[in-house]
């Protein structure tokens, strides 16, 4: 579908606007049923009952959404070399504008299906839903505008200027969607941890006018030479008041927080740094090893230090390792300086701890809070089967379930009563139960199971209809069920397999290789090898 395809034939003639009216009318339609969803469907528990479908739509949201995004950010790189070409190459940006546009629709009514599903309040979710929605809106004009501007051959700039306007409010439902994923706010943790540095004192405004000074002007140890061993030492050589981690971590007893630890030294008995010295100095000879030496620092599997921090450190030391003097006064060449300039200012190092510290105990909290909701419905399927149902560990909110001792008295009937905990699953112990093909279906509530023991069943071909939908599965055991290789052969799309025990099953050599080639890292136990 090219720009004027609504507007001529074949033969170049311009054709009615009967079509184009039609487009039209469809599309406003659609962003009018975008815009007014929250109003007819309500909020959470309002008016749509939710099902299993809804569900499904609505956990596809964060995959969908990704589409407009792409798909808009092509069009106005199209379109701005388009601008930039003056005019000499015109991309043919309608079918993409319609791609977009549908999928921004289908993105809002999954977003809205996960909305309705209360895992956040609706104060929560308010800024991303709506923005989402006029962002559909304004992007449905801008194609209207685009297809009629075609057909008109109007040089209007309205279309470009919806273009923008729905980029950017694109933009802002992204950041408010981030937002909500992430539990954090990164633009607001920079500019509250630049503000409230100082514990909301004026230690505050002199971090901020620190963001600012000059590089010449920065002192040579304290604001520029700290923060390269901070970011890059201090994790393995500082007691827990300076250690990113918060632990007391001292390798080789060098602590390498203070100007006399330094010089002292670690268990070498060498000094860590040398004014005006650089073959006495420990720090140089360590980090100028190849990567792959044992006394090279940072260790290999550490963030490096990168060529400036390099320089920087031998300068320093060479100009005999100052102390509270500035750039300028320790006569710092223009290639150190510049060297300087390129570093990540200390202010947005604390800034970015900050927000990594924030993330982390929201997440806590989080795991913490997922806990207690878990324990409630641990408490009621317990109570049908004691002692099956454990914790993976005191820390984890991932369970495991046993029906050994349980043997046929254990069936479908009963798995369904592990649908309220089979999101929290990760492994199901059920063989020798007389557990059939009717039950598997139940297995859909448990998508993170990574282990599944079917031995001993009843279950057939059938069943593993319902198992391939557990992408995360890595362990399977059908040993002496009904399985055959025509069954086998749909496992082929767990690619996190790695174990697959087949013995007293109808599975065959042939079969099992078959499954091999599409799955080459998995081992697959046929008893007889």
């Amino acid at each position: 579908m090219d720009d004027d395809y609504l507007a001529t034939g074949r033969t170049g003639e311009r054709k009615g606007s009967t079509g184009l009216v039609f487009v039209t009318i469809s599309a406003l339609l659609m962003a009018l049923a975008v815009a007014v969803l929250p109003w007819v469907a309500g909020g959470a528990g309002a008016k749509l009952e939710l099902n299993n479908w809804t569900t499904f739509f609505g956990d596809l949201h964060p995959v969908v959404l990704h589409l407009p995004i792409g798909i808009f950010v092509l069009i106005v790189g199209m379109e701005m070399v388009g601008w930039l070409s003056c005019g000499k190459w015109k991309p043919q940006t309608a079918f993409p504008l319609f791609l977009g546009v549908v999928s921004a629709v289908v993105s809002v009514f999954c977003g809205y299906f996960l909305y309705l599903q209360g895992d956040r309040p609706g104060a929560e979710v308010f800024n991303h839903l709506w923005s989402s929605i006029a962002f559909t809106v304004i992007a449905t004009l801008a194609f209207v505008s685009k297809l009629w501007a075609g057909h008109s051959g109007d040089k209007s700039p309205i279309y470009g200027i919806l273009l923008l306007l729905a980029v950017g409010m694109m933009g802002y439902a992204g950041h408010e969607g981030g937002k909500m994923t992430h539990n954090n706010d990164p633009f607001g943790a920079l500019l509250n941890s630049l503000k409230d540095s100082g514990g909301g004192s004026g230690e505050g405004i002199e971090a901020a006018a620190f963001a600012a000074k000059p590089v010449e002007e920065r002192l040579a140890y304290e604001e520029v030479v700290v923060p390269i061993l901070q970011s890059k030492c201090y994790a393995c050589h500082a007691d827990a008041d300076k250690n990113p981690s918060g632990r007391r971590k001292i390798k080789g007893k060098l602590v390498m927080t203070s100007m006399e630890a330094l010089a002292k030294g670690g268990s070498s008995g060498e000094p860590a740094v040398t004014p005006g010295d650089l073959e006495n100095s420990s720090v140089h000879y360590a980090i100028h090893l190849p990567p792959d030496e044992d006394e090279h620092m940072p260790p290999e599997d550490k963030d490096q230090l990168d060529e400036n921090e390099i320089a920087i450190l031998d300068w320093w030391i060479l100009a005999g390792a100052p102390v509270g003097k500035g750039m300028r006064e320790t006569g710092a060449p223009a290639t150190i300086l510049k060297a300087v300039g390129m570093l990540v200012p200390p202010e947005e190092l604390k800034a970015l701890a900050d927000a990594a510290a924030a993330l982390e105990a929201a997440a806590k909290a989080k795991a913490e809070a997922r806990r207690k909701e878990l324990e409630v419905a641990v408490e009621a399927a317990s109570g049908e089967f004691p002692n099956a149902l454990r914790f993976v560990s005191q820390e984890s909110g991932d369970l495991t379930f046993s029906a050994v001792g349980m043997g046929k008295a254990f069936g479908n009937d009963e798995l369904a009563k592990l649908v309220g905990v089979g999101p929290w699953l990760v492994e199901l112990e059920i063989g020798a139960s007389s557990v059939t093909d009717a039950g598997m279906g139940h297995l859909g509530s448990m998508p993170h199971l990574r282990r599944l023991k079917l031995n001993e069943t009843a279950v057939t071909d059938s069943a593993l209809d319902a198992v391939v939908g557990l992408s995360e599965l890595v362990y399977l055991n059908l040993v002496g069920t009904a399985v055959t290789d025509e069954g086998v052969g749909k496992l082929g799309t767990l690619t996190a397999l790695k174990k697959l025990f087949l013995w007293r099953s109808k599975a065959t050599k042939d079969g099992a290789a078959a499954l091999n080639q599409s799955l080459p890292d998995c081992e697959i136990n046929l008893g007889w090898e």
